[in-house]
C-alpha cells in the first residue's frame, strides 16, 4: 500500500477478505461467548453504565489511574492470535490509510464493504461490512446480537478515545457508513407571484463514507492487523 504500516488482507478470526471474521471488546483477546456489556467487560471493577463504570485498567483524567492511553501488546487482539508482529492499528495509522486512499462502496461475493486502494501503489485491501456487537441499554442482560451488518462496518483502533471528557469508557475506532445522511440549513432563490424570493430550507444529502470515530469500550468491534 506504500503506507507507514502494512495492512493485513483479512479481519482477525476470518479465512478470507470478505468474511466478517470474530468480535472483539477494546483490549480483550477473544470474542465472548456471552452478552457484550459492562457486566463483562474484562477490564471494568465496578458499574453497569457509563456514567458509573469503573476500570482495573486504561483508566484516564482519575487520580490514580494509570493513564495508559493505548493497548498494551498483552491486550492486543491481533498480536494474541496473529503472533509477534502484527497489532491493532493506532487512529493515526487508520488515518494515515484514509487520507492515502480513494475508497469505494463494493461488493465481494455477497458482501458489501469498502475498498481502500492506495494512491502510491495502486494495491488495495477491503474492509467488510461486518456491523457491531452488543446490547441494546434496555437488554443489559440478554444475549448479545450483530446489528447493521451489510450497511456498516466498525473497526478498533490501539488507542483510547479522550476527546470528549471521560475517564476511559471510550475507545477509537473507524466506521465505514453506505448511506450517512447529512442535514442541514440552506437557502435558495424561488420565484413567488412573479418575484424572485429567498427561501429556506433544509438540505439533506446521502453518500457513503469511511472516518473516524469512537464506542464504548465493551461493544464489539472488527479488528484489522497491521504490521511494522
Amino acid at each position: 500500500m506504500g503506507l507507514s504500516v502494512k495492512w493485513a488482507t483479512m479481519n482477525v478470526g476470518a479465512t478470507s477478505p470478505e468474511e466478517f471474521g470474530d468480535y472483539f471488546s477494546w483490549g480483550e483477546t477473544s470474542p465472548k461467548n456471552g452478552a457484550y456489556n459492562w457486566e463483562n467487560y474484562e477490564h471494568r471493577m465496578t458499574g453497569d453504565s457509563f456514567n458509573n463504570v469503573t476500570f482495573k485498567k486504561y483508566v484516564i483524567n482519575v487520580q490514580g489511574g494509570d493513564n495508559k492511553k493505548r493497548l498494551e501488546y498483552s491486550d492486543d487482539a491481533a498480536r494474541v492470535n496473529w503472533g509477534k508482529g502484527w497489532r491493532i492499528p493506532t487512529s493515526d495509522e487508520f488515518r494515515d490509510l484514509i487520507n492515502n486512499c480513494v475508497e469505494e462502496w463494493v461488493m465481494i461475493n455477497g458482501i458489501y464493504g469498502f475498498q481502500l486502494t492506495s494512491r502510491a501503489t495502486g494495491n488495495s485491501i477491503f474492509l467488510p461490512a461486518s456491523g457491531i456487537c452488543g446490547n441494546p441499554k434496555n437488554q443489559q442482560n440478554k444475549e448479545s446480537y450483530v446489528r447493521e451488518v451489510g450497511q456498516k462496518g466498525y473497526y478498533w483502533s490501539s488507542d483510547l478515545y479522550s476527546s470528549i471528557g471521560g475517564y476511559g469508557q471510550y475507545a477509537s475506532c473507524v466506521e465505514i457508513d453506505s448511506a450517512a445522511v447529512i442535514s442541514m440549513p440552506s437557502e435558495r432563490m424561488v420565484i413567488r407571484d412573479g418575484k424572485i424570493v429567498s427561501e429556506q430550507y433544509t438540505s439533506i444529502s446521502k453518500y457513503k463514507q469511511i472516518g473516524t470515530s469512537y464506542y464504548g469500550r465493551y461493544y464489539g468491534l472488527s479488528i484489522r492487523p497491521v504490521i511494522e
